[in-house]
């Protein structure tokens, strides 16, 4: 409920997706084949592609966002376990493997996230992607 006592109306993650993409600089919103897709320019003529989704989790809706970082093959000798305690050390999202992938995820939920929160995760996730993905890959492919 809002201070007013009428329901609080909760934006599609559409509408939040593009309310936090108009906040940013760097930052584009893209559909793509049905589902939801951020642009993040990351600096140096580098980017990250996020994609995000909404999931029924108990009756609740959950915003799932992820990026992928490399190939989960580059993960050798000590590095899964690295990512693992790296993952303690993030401010938001963790790292996990995907199939063939190495990922950074992030959960929220949109009732109760702003878009500055959302952008302020998008653009953390991407850079914290795109930094991983060049010391392990020297590449930008994501």
């Amino acid at each position: 409920m809002s201070q007013s006592g009428a329901p609080r109306t909760v934006p599609t993650l559409q509408e939040l997706s593009s309310l936090a993409c108009r906040l940013g600089t760097g930052v584009t919103l893209q559909e793509k084949e049905g589902r939801i897709q951020v642009l993040v320019e990351t600096g140096g003529g580098r980017h990250q592609i996020l994609s995000l989704a909404m999931e029924n989790v108990d009756g609740q809706m959950i915003g799932r966002m992820r990026t992928r970082v490399c190939p989960a093959s580059k993960l050798t000798g000590q590095r899964p376990l690295m990512a693992l305690k790296l993952n303690l050390s993030m401010k938001t999202g963790a790292f996990a493997v995907d199939g063939e992938d190495l990922i950074i995820k992030h959960s929220f939920m949109p009732a109760h996230t702003s878009p500055q929160e959302l952008l302020n995760s998008l653009l953390y996730v991407a850079r914290t992607a795109d930094q991983h993905e060049k010391s392990l890959t020297g590449t930008d492919q994501s």
